[in-house]
């Protein structure tokens, strides 16, 4: 049987890296290829030393590392879908081929995997987003398709807000025309950090037609460039360019400032046991706010599209598979399991319809992934609104949206002292690394208060 392993390659091109290649051994012949992704020495020694059989190690904080661990060993998002990672997709190959394996075979299906559109045809960098865009759409992945089109609209305003100067400086036309062309190869270091600086200046849209922008956050930053960083990645792999002004000492991607975002288990019994309504909706976004965090902290689309053949009455639970997962990764899909207790089954006999498809009757069947994608999002804005409301009455120092309820989950049960692989399974995450990264910095917290035990 053929067997796939990770291999440096030390050989240095001329930025004075090394290329991470795919090691295979089949009958005592070895054969190498590229992933194409080319690091220092030095990051490849610092993840080996790292990487253990339960995955990437605790102590790693760091974004690239865990960015780079994903793409090699595990799972990575790429617009918006979620694929195998080299190692993994490698071993998947060498697993269908089966006994008839041979190397010409594996690589055939290695350079075809998950065979990307055509993007060929862009012209540029907006061309591109159109064509990632249209994609996402006819795939009814709204949200996706959404936030490139966010990502795109930035970047064009901020070409549309250059002055002559700066155009000159990354080669556009010295006049704005609606329709111009932004090259790839336009998108340098100098470019990112002039959109940075713009961005914290006045990059957030203002509401009114001639107004100046405002501020915009770190974490809106962040979240642009890495949708313009697959761009360019596409780019580079369809030939489009060569040019990549991101990683280290080029064009380095902000990240938000860490905010806890979970309250404490006496607030959340506060919550729990408040009862002074003014209205409907404050106590249905109360009774979804409890249900959440009482049912593995599923997101909200999650819990709207929760289904009555979801449902297994001998056992009191839902099995589901999360919405985020399940059109993207096909590869690594993982079954949600939620166990029902009494506050959440009162909760279901409150707000439930048992003669519709859904639970909760919000979304309908006849609506197309637009339409309930929009449902959601009104949906939360009303909740979000109302638990902000409840937080004030209470005396609780937080915002109370539905996200809030899902980290809380996870905090708690981590406080409790689970064990990281059971808030992972309860999540949904596809791997321990995720996990972890999304807990943050919650174990430096949980240090500091055994620390202060000692006396």
């Amino acid at each position: 049987m053929a067997k796939a392993t990770l291999f440096f390659d030390k050989r240095k091109n001329k930025s004075g890296k090394g290329t991470v290649k795919i090691l295979v051994t089949h009958e005592r012949t070895q054969r190498l290829y590229s992933t194409k992704i080319q690091v220092e020495e030095i990051v490849w020694k610092k993840l080996q030393k790292n990487v253990n059989v339960n995955g990437l190690s605790s102590r790693i904080k760091e974004e690239a590392y865990i960015e780079l661990y994903n793409v090699l060993y595990e799972d990575f998002e790429e617009f918006g879908e979620m694929k195998p990672g080299f190692l993994k997709r490698s071993n998947e190959i060498i697993e269908n081929i089966g006994s008839n394996f041979s190397f010409d075979k594996f690589k055939y299906n290695l350079d075809n995997y998950g065979k990307r559109i055509v993007t060929s045809q862009a012209k540029d960098v907006f061309g591109l987003y159109d064509i990632i865009i249209s994609k996402l759409n006819a795939e009814d992945r709204i949200g996706n398709a959404s936030a490139y089109r966010d990502s795109k609209a930035s970047i064009r305003r901020f070409c549309t807000n250059l002055k002559s100067e700066k155009r000159l400086q990354f080669e556009l036309p010295l006049k704005h025309k609606e329709d111009e062309l932004l090259p790839f190869e336009a998108i340098s270091v100098s470019f990112l950090n002039e959109y940075e600086r713009w961005m914290l200046k006045e990059g957030k849209r203002p509401k009114k037609a001639g107004l100046k922008g405002t501020p915009a956050s770190v974490t809106t930053i962040g979240i642009y460039l890495r949708h313009l960083r697959a761009i360019i990645n596409e780019a580079i792999s369809e030939g489009l360019t060569s040019d990549y002004p991101f990683g280290k000492k080029k064009y380095t991607i902000p990240s938000g400032r860490s905010v806890k975002k979970a309250i404490t288990k006496a607030e959340v019994l506060k919550i729990i046991a408040y009862e002074d309504y003014s209205s409907e909706y404050e106590q249905r976004s109360k009774d979804v706010w409890v249900f959440i965090y009482l049912s593995n902290g599923l997101n909200l689309s999650d819990v709207l599209r929760l289904k009555w053949s979801d449902f297994d009455k001998k056992q009191n639970t839902f099995t589901f598979i999360r919405e985020k997962t399940k059109r993207t990764n096909k590869h690594n899909q993982k079954d949600i399991h939620v166990v029902l207790g009494d506050i959440q089954k009162e909760i279901i006999k409150r707000w439930s319809c048992k003669e519709t498809e859904y639970v909760f009757p919000f979304i309908k069947p006849d609506m197309d992934a637009k339409a309930q994608r929009n449902t959601i999002k009104n949906f939360n804005g009303v909740c979000n609104n109302w638990m902000d409301k409840i937080a004030k009455k209470l005396e609780i120092d937080s915002l109370l949206g539905t996200y809030v309820a899902r980290h809380t989950f996870s905090t708690i049960l981590l406080q409790n002292e689970a064990p990281i692989a059971l808030i992972s399974k309860s999540l949904g995450h596809s791997s321990l690394a995720t996990t972890e990264a999304y807990l943050g910095s919650f174990e430096d917290e949980q240090v500091k208060s055994y620390m202060e035990g000692l006396v």
